[in-house]
């Protein structure tokens, strides 16, 4: 499961487990859950859902095993929505451990399991962390152009693993970020990049600490090398 962090508020995070088996190879799937029981009073109603304000309790449902190792909390379909909170999913706005157990599953022959415990810790007194650019729909970028990413530090660089991020685009609409346009660049709040030679309709921009677990994802979508026309029906 690795090791703890101490993160933002209201900032979203990504877990990142390992695991090989001898016996198949490595072939093994993931379950991240998170290991906060609940109270009498957060069993029912409105007490039971996720809340940015609960201070003790599950914020995170249990999913389906998965051969990935890494899980986006909340879900990364959920950020790409320009949301932190769910019926199911929440970021925390308020001081509280989260602690989280990483099982790995053996589909071999003798099917055995194991699993690691890891702790997340909420900040109160940081954060957000936030992407503030790239927040103008229908916009694009030019082929070896000069762009600027900037975002909200919020007091981050005093978390352990803070002082640089690194600047990552995605080219499919934010499910993947393969492209690294600034790597360990200090937490200022703005970097000047080059645009890569690349032509996409829908990019989108993550920010993250190079030595820590949370990021955040420019708020819309933009294109690369293509020309954005609005079309309005009547």
């Amino acid at each position: 499961a690795g090791l703890d962090y101490t993160i933002p508020k209201g900032t979203p995070f990504i877990l990142t487990g390992t695991g090989t088996d001898a016996e198949t190879n490595g072939a093994l799937t993931f379950t991240w859950e998170q290991n906060d029981p609940s109270s009498s009073t957060e069993t029912s109603g409105a007490s039971s859902v996720a809340s940015p304000t609960k201070t003790a309790g599950p914020n995170f449902r249990s999913v389906a095993p998965s051969a990935s190792p890494v899980r986006y909390m909340p879900a990364l379909s959920t950020v790409l929505n320009n949301s932190l909170t769910s019926t199911y999913e929440s970021v925390s706005n308020v001081a509280r451990t989260l602690n989280f157990t990483l099982t790995g599953r053996d589909h071999g022959p003798l099917g055995q399991t194991n699993t690691d415990a890891m702790v997340v810790t909420v900040n109160a007194n940081v954060g957000p962390f936030n992407v503030t650019s790239q927040n103008i729909p229908n916009t694009s970028w030019t082929q070896g152009g000069t762009e600027t990413i900037t975002w909200a530090v919020n007091n981050t660089t005093s978390l352990v693993g803070s002082a640089n991020v690194d600047i990552l685009l995605s080219t499919d609409g934010g499910l993947t970020y393969p492209i690294v346009l600034k790597a360990n660049t200090p937490n200022d709040g703005s970097e000047a990049i080059t645009v890569p030679n690349v032509a996409a309709p829908f990019c989108r921009v993550m920010v993250k600490p190079t030595g820590n677990i949370y990021y955040d994802i420019s708020p819309v979508s933009f294109a690369i090398g293509y020309v954005v026309t609005t079309t309005t029906t009547c």
